[in-house]
């Protein structure tokens, strides 16, 4: 789809989407002109268009750039116990997001952009993004759980109601800290301790043990 710019160098390329992610991590989609951004990457608008065809176009395919850096890769985390395994993972999620700012930005820019090129390419990119953090996120959590002692270990409606609570909670902080993502990453660490509390109700449960017997 875009072979005119899969053809130039890698420099180029390289030089070219990291301006575009610059760009889009600072403003809003109908904010960003794409002069600013050909004069960054020092070439011209109309070998912009020759390599992408549109703005949007060129907006998706950093956005894509912008997600596979945040998509944690194999392997899988290492952990001695449930919360080893579960906060390991998260922590190589804000690692991430901290060695990559700008992608960071965009993704957060991108998912409260209004403009109606912004919401078709995000609901078209974001999904295929969802669909792969899930399957990670169920891999995750299947490792973490082997090391708790489950009543029935083969029960993947557990696993899958632990995945939509942790994901709800998880959710919460996420519109909490939509408009300042830096301050979610500075509060990691206090958010992993509140999310422990959460998920040690939803684990130890919040009867008593003798309405639970009734």
């Amino acid at each position: 789809m875009f072979e005119h710019f899969e053809k130039t160098t890698e420099e180029n390329r390289r030089r070219i989407v990291k301006e575009g992610i610059r760009a889009f991590s600072q403003g809003a989609y109908a904010e960003v002109s794409t002069d600013g951004i050909t004069q960054a990457c020092g070439i011209s608008k109309g070998l912009l268009f020759h390599y992408f065809g549109s703005k949007k176009s060129f907006y998706e395919y950093c956005l894509r750039k912008a997600l596979e850096r945040l998509l944690p890769a194999e392997p899988l985390p290492v952990g001695e116990d449930f919360y080893g395994i579960l906060f390991t993972s998260m922590d190589e999620s804000i690692r991430l997001c901290q060695r990559f700012p700008d992608e960071t930005h965009f993704t957060n820019m991108c998912a409260r952009d209004s403009c109606a090129d912004a919401v078709e390419v995000r609901r078209r990119v974001f999904d295929g993004y969802a669909r792969q953090k899930k399957a990670r996120s169920m891999e995750i959590l299947q490792l973490a759980a082997s090391r708790l002692s489950l009543k029935n270990p083969e029960d993947d409606l557990a696993i899958e109601g632990l995945y939509l609570y942790v994901s709800a909670i998880v959710s919460k902080y996420l519109i909490a800290y939509q408009e300042r993502p830096d301050d979610f990453l500075h509060n990691a660490k206090a958010i992993q301790r509140e999310l422990r509390q959460y998920l040690d109700c939803y684990l130890y449960g919040i009867l008593k043990q003798e309405e639970q017997r009734q």
